[in-house]
């Protein structure tokens, strides 16, 4: 490395050689020490901490600062090297007197960002584990031949090889991979898992009927039922990821980029390779051989009467007999409209934030410093900066002197004291050395030339400009142009990120008024993250929007009715917002995390209610004895895929990091809502509104071919078929079943598969 420099207290004992005078510091008093100080009070008062005062002068201060600046003249990994040596110096160093110290360096917010987040990793893959448990509860039943731990592996091993896909083929093609994609597995887990439950529950619902047929025609028809509902929700997942991969944030486009693969290659490896070993597992239960010990084949066996019964499906069955009542539909509706009435006003108030040392652990020893630095250190207001660039001084004097003053007197966004800038000192310095006076005056004079600004900015820098000349860059010309110039102000100390945002975007208005030669733009330490978190928030808008109709757009074609799809859509809709609204009610505010949690959380939304309309428009009969079947039927799968995918993040509960709390926090709350609205809320709306039955009009337009044979067979047309529309197909929103007599379904029709 190339040195360090030191800015401290110290400075006061530097001798003339500088260096430090070791005599004079070993031998300093207390007094001696406060008498250098406030000789010297603007060389070093800005590293005293909550100084305190008496007549005039400091007598004592809480904190100091020591800031060392590292010469790496290029030799980073050197430099990092030094930086965790002198972390681990201060953090072991003992002081007397209760003094205490905590450093800050450059690696120490990546590093202890990260030394969380991989915690947190840890933490999630028990939640593998927990998963693996669940699911060997719940895909089988309680006895030694049905319980089905080892599909239950495989179910959780082809959703690996889906990330594993995923990953591979997204390397391939560019996309970056962070910290934060490592919760894509346990976020696919849960997807995943909701395909398995929702494959054997098709299969559990099978009639006495059709489990008489073979083993082969068995998978065909669960599959005609679980493949359509897999279909649907993992097409609507991959499109609303997609759609959050356009947006223009590189992290999160990456992100949903990964997540839709994955997506992807789960659904073909669940729909395959899932499949496939079930159709194993299902010969090894016919075949009476043991859950575990797959060789061994049993005799004489039996399945005990408390194995054979389906908790769950007797749980929604009485679920769906409440909610078919008046009693049930009113207080769903009441609680429906309570959630959604609190889910507005959260998302309606909330407010855009971002704040660093809410992303550092606290106890650490950033998250001391940090604490200690805003208690003892108050901040003046962010500091920020005007450049011009390339520009023709000569030419832009005058709008260069108007923009500053407008600065100037942004006084509810800006400190103008602060204006740091050298334009007005400099015209006022040009008009009396020159005795410019009428036309001449600077900065409106229209003849003043290129090589005359150079040489009178040479004369002022000389002079009584000097303390600017650290705001110019020049090139190696003689005499010399300018490269660069800089303006410094001060915003005012604002309470919330969204007013931060406001004064920079004035900022930029007030620069946008001004045409001039070159480059004029404004930046500071703050700016980048305001810039992100104001580009968020938009997206976030843009991107929930779009996603919502692509979830219309993707239902109503797979689903086959307008209706349909678009009680899935409020559902949906619902659901995002008392998320929103919620979270603000749980602390979180809209950031880079937020919006990531809630783009990919709406893939998850659509789940729960997307089962449920499928499955209800696939049964026949009256409305309210459809949502009773479809509660019976679907309602098990779809509460197990909420639940699994809330235990695949429960352990999460227990972060420290702002990163993974905050997914506990929203996809707690997705599930929640999720199962609300996708098992209470959309049954009873189904229950009064819901579209006709695709098994009811199948069975008229069978009717009516069959009539339509019959009838030309003996010379007569059929005229109602021939209508526009047929009087004996109901309506899409008819209270029952079609009017159509119970006849033999035609050779090759639906019934007969």
């Amino acid at each position: 490395m190339g040195g360090c420099a030191e800015l401290s207290l110290l400075q006061l004992f530097l001798d003339k050689t500088g260096s430090y005078n070791q005599t004079e510091i070993q031998g300093a008093s207390e007094a001696y020490i406060k008498d250098k100080i406030n000789q010297q009070l603007g060389l070093v008062g800005s590293y005293l901490g909550s100084p305190v005062k008496k007549d005039g002068k400091i007598i004592s201060a809480k904190a100091t600062t020591m800031n060392m600046i590292i010469r790496s003249k290029g030799r980073i990994e050197e430099c990092k090297e030094y930086e965790l040596k002198m972390i681990e110096a201060v953090n072991s160093k003992e002081f007397t007197g209760g003094l205490k110290a905590y450093p800050l360096t450059m690696r120490s917010f990546n590093d202890l960002i990260s030394g969380t987040i991989q915690g947190d990793l840890d933490i999630l893959a028990m939640g593998y584990f927990l998963i693996f448990i669940y699911v060997s509860l719940n895909l089988g039943r309680r006895n030694s031949v049905e319980q089905r731990i080892w599909l239950s592996i495989i179910g959780i091993v082809s959703v690996g090889m889906g990330i594993a896909s995923a990953y591979g083929i997204c390397q391939a093609l560019g996309f970056f991979f962070t910290g934060m994609h490592g919760i894509l597995p346990f976020l696919m887990l849960g997807v995943g898992i909701d395909d398995m439950f929702v494959i054997l529950q098709a299969w559990e619902n099978l009639t006495e009927q059709e489990q008489s047929e073979s083993l082969v025609i068995r998978f065909g028809i669960a599959m005609k039922h679980a493949g359509v509902a897999v279909t649907i929700t993992s097409v609507t997942d991959l499109l609303a990821f997609f759609i959050g991969g356009t947006t223009v944030i590189p992290a999160l486009s990456s992100f949903c980029v990964y997540a839709a693969f994955g997506i992807l290659f789960i659904f073909i490896y669940q729909t395959t390779f899932f499949l496939a070993w079930f159709s194993f597992d299902q010969r090894r239960v016919e075949d009476v051989r043991d859950g575990c010990v797959c060789c061994w084949k049993k005799t004489d066996w039996e399945p005990s009467k408390c194995s054979r019964v389906d908790i769950l499906t007797i749980f929604f069955r009485y679920v769906g007999r409440s909610l078919n009542t008046v009693v049930g539909k009113i207080l769903v509706l009441l609680a429906t409209v309570i959630f959604l009435a609190f889910g507005i006003y959260g998302t309606v108030t909330l407010t855009t934030e971002f704040d660093y040392s809410e992303w550092v652990e606290k106890g650490t020893y950033l998250r001391h410093y940090m604490d200690e630095q805003s208690e003892h250190f108050p901040s003046d207001g962010q500091p920020a900066t005007l450049y011009t660039t390339d520009i023709d001084y000569h030419k832009d004097l005058s709008s260069l002197n108007n923009l500053v003053n407008e600065l100037k007197g942004m006084k509810d966004h800006l400190k103008s004291e602060s204006v740091d800038s050298w334009v007005e000192p400099f015209i006022n310095y040009t008009n009396i050395a020159n005795k410019n006076s009428g036309k001449d005056l600077l900065p409106d004079n229209e003849n003043y030339s290129k090589e005359q600004f150079k040489v009178d900015l040479l004369s002022f820098l000389s002079s009584s400009g000097r303390p600017y000349s650290t705001k110019f860059e020049f090139d190696d010309s003689n005499p010399p142009n300018v490269l660069l110039s800089k303006i410094s102000y001060n915003h005012l100390q604002f309470s919330s990120t969204a007013d931060r945002i406001v004064a920079m975007d004035e900022v930029f208005n007030v620069i946008d008024k001004y045409r001039f030669t070159g480059d004029v733009f404004a930046s500071g330490e703050s700016y980048g993250n305001l810039i992100t978190t104001k580009i968020i928030t938009e997206e976030l808008i843009r991107n929930i929007a779009i996603s919502l109709v692509v979830i219309f757009l993707s239902n109503l074609f797979l689903i086959g009715d307008i209706v349909a799809g678009f009680l899935v859509l409020i559902t949906v809709t619902i659901t995002v917002v008392n998320v929103a609204g919620f979270s603000n009610f749980w602390g979180l505010s809209i950031d880079t995390v937020f919006a990531i949690f809630v783009t990919i959380s709406i893939g998850l939304c659509v789940d729960y209610s997307a089962h449920i309309a499928h499955c209800f428009m696939t049964e026949s009969g009256e409305r309210s004895e459809r949502m009773m079947n479809t509660m019976e039927k679907i309602g098990p799968a779809v509460l197990n895929g909420g639940l699994s995918t809330f235990v695949a993040f429960v352990l999460l509960s227990l972060s420290k990091s702002k990163v993974f709390f905050s997914f506990f926090k929203i996809f707690f709350l997705v599930v929640w809502f999720g199962l609300f609205h996708g098992l209470l809320f959309l049954p009873v709306v189904l229950s009064l509104i819901g579209p006709a039955s695709h098994r009811d009009e199948e069975g008229s337009l069978q009717q009516n071919m069959e009539d339509t044979f019959r009838q030309q067979k003996k010379g007569v047309s059929n005229n109602a078929f021939e209508n526009d529309t047929p009087p004996t197909i109901s309506s899409r929103l008819s209270s029952g079943r079609a009017e159509v007599p119970n006849t033999p379904a035609i050779p090759g029709s639906m019934d007969d598969m």
